[in-house]
């Protein structure tokens, strides 16, 4: 039997399905009931979203209460999403569950310095400050150093999560749960086409499977969307084929040749 999985979905909302595990998990982490959550990236379209949804998840707990830090570079901007988060929020805030909101500064979210006295005393780190591209896994190598509990990131470059997983030691060590991944593609992709293909009758079998991304709206980050994506084109495209990883030139960007996009230099 022959089976094509297509799936349609909002990247921003498949993101924060999937984050939902780091968010309840962050909020039970401790035994403390003051938890303190980091989102780098925070003052972007995802990391605002998110914080939103760690107030919403956290209203049917019995009592939470602690700070959110949006963490980002650029101070107005971040000021706006503190208030934009508070705004959509406080419907759901009551007497026993109350989240701070807090911006936080910083010129480099790659930066263990920079990072380390923000992770102190956090319950769980979340990270959204991509490109991940020709990158290290500071954030989460620091998350570990300083102890965070809960760790997530949705990052997606093959180097980048090869160089997680090495920490996957350190990380037992410290007693740091890290989710990586944790996005659109690559891990609610995965994770749909695993539900689905266990949901076949017995005897079908899967052969194929296809994925359709549609994205309803860019929310402001039109420029910065767009050079994320373009960041892998120049690469051979990489596919696991029964477990083996092989890489193939003819889907690469490369052979498109320049393509002017019409946006400002």
């Amino acid at each position: 039997n022959f089976f094509r999985l297509h799936c349609h979905y909002y990247h921003c909302k498949t993101v924060l399905l999937i984050l939902t595990v780091g968010a309840v998990t962050a909020l039970s982490a401790v035994s403390s009931s003051h938890n303190n959550v980091v989102i780098l990236g925070g003052s972007g379209r995802i990391g605002t979203a998110i914080a939103t949804h760690l107030i919403r998840r956290s209203s049917a707990l019995p009592s939470s209460t602690g700070k959110i830090i949006l963490v980002g570079r650029n101070a107005e901007q971040g000021q706006q999403s503190v208030q934009e988060v508070r705004d959509a929020a406080s419907e759901f805030s009551s007497d026993g569950n109350s989240f701070i909101v807090e911006f936080q500064s910083i010129s480099d979210v790659w930066d263990s310095k920079q990072l380390s006295p923000l992770f102190h005393d956090a319950a769980a780190v979340i990270h959204t400050a991509g490109p991940y591209h020709n990158r290290y896994p500071i954030p989460l190598r620091t998350a570990i150093e300083t102890n965070v509990p809960v760790y997530v990131d949705v990052s997606d470059p093959l180097p980048y999560l090869d160089s997680s997983l090495e920490l996957n030691e350190d990380a037992i060590s410290s007693g740091t749960k890290a989710l990586i991944a944790a996005g659109a593609f690559p891990g609610m992709s995965n994770l749909m086409a695993m539900e689905a293909a266990g949901s076949l009758p017995p005897g079908c079998q899967v052969i194929d499977s296809g994925f359709n991304y549609f994205t309803a709206g860019l929310g402001g980050s039109g420029d910065v969307n767009l050079y994320i994506t373009n960041l892998g084109f120049g690469d051979d495209m990489p596919q696991y084929e029964n477990g083996r990883l092989n890489y193939f030139k003819a889907l690469t960007g490369k052979l498109l040749g320049q393509v002017d996009f019409f946006t400002d230099a």
